[in-house]
């Protein structure tokens, strides 16, 4: 089975680097497009779509009466229910037990990704490019254009370095901006391992696919550059 990975920055972009894990696990890194994909994959193939965390929006929540789906969701949401927007039938809710993490996303955001790549052949997952940073430690990856920002409940946000200033303002009366590792694009970070990105079994990908082939687990690495 082959491994890729894409990062997009932005829900529109097109054109991006592929990043695809070698048998060696070093990782060969191309330029590609939506519109030629497809020539490099096939129906063995996984590729794990790692999208802005700026496009969900999260809730730490420990379930411990074991809510199933629509209870789950509704419980979740209903604690943050003023900062919703949307209507909530309008949005792709998941829920992951291990990490204590409801997620949602716009249905017209995740809709409109899955109409793009559910014409290529294999598998793939969408995830918040946050959980690449590693899971229950405060980390903000940053450079001139762009920040990244991982933290101990799970949770993240994506921005431009521009607004990190203002960023930490509004974090720093829950979190102390001394717990918060500063890491560059120059530093070799691990992505998750084995364990931490059993988030794809787990019901967190908002790619629907009529297969039901379960996604195997990658071993750690290092962050594509």
């Amino acid at each position: 089975m082959t491994y890729s990975f894409i990062h997009l920055s932005e829900i529109e972009q097109n054109s991006f680097t592929l990043h695809r894990l070698q048998d060696d696990k070093s990782i060969n890194s191309i330029s590609a497009s939506v519109d030629d994909l497809a020539e490099h994959f096939d129906n063995n193939s996984t590729c794990i779509i790692f999208l802005s965390s700026k496009y969900f929006n999260y809730k730490s929540y420990k379930n411990e009466l074991n809510l199933k789906k629509e209870l789950l969701q509704a419980t979740v949401l209903n604690e943050v229910e003023e900062s919703i927007i949307s209507n909530i039938s309008e949005l792709d809710f998941q829920y992951d037990r291990n990490l204590e993490l409801g997620i949602w996303a716009d249905k017209a955001l995740t809709n409109g990704l899955n109409k793009k790549f559910n014409v290529l052949p294999g598998n793939f997952i969408i995830l918040p490019e946050h959980f690449l940073l590693g899971k229950k430690q405060n980390r903000i990856l940053l450079n001139k254009d762009y920040f990244c920002a991982s933290f101990q409940d799970n949770t993240g946000f994506s921005g431009s370095s521009d607004a990190l200033n203002q960023f930490l303002d509004i974090i720093n009366e829950d979190i102390s901006t001394d717990s918060i590792e500063m890491i560059s694009f120059d530093q070799n970070i691990d992505l998750l391992d084995e364990e931490d990105l059993d988030v794809c079994k787990a019901g967190l990908n908002l790619f629907k696919d009529e297969s039901s082939q379960e996604v195997e687990i990658i071993s750690k690495n290092h962050y594509p550059k």
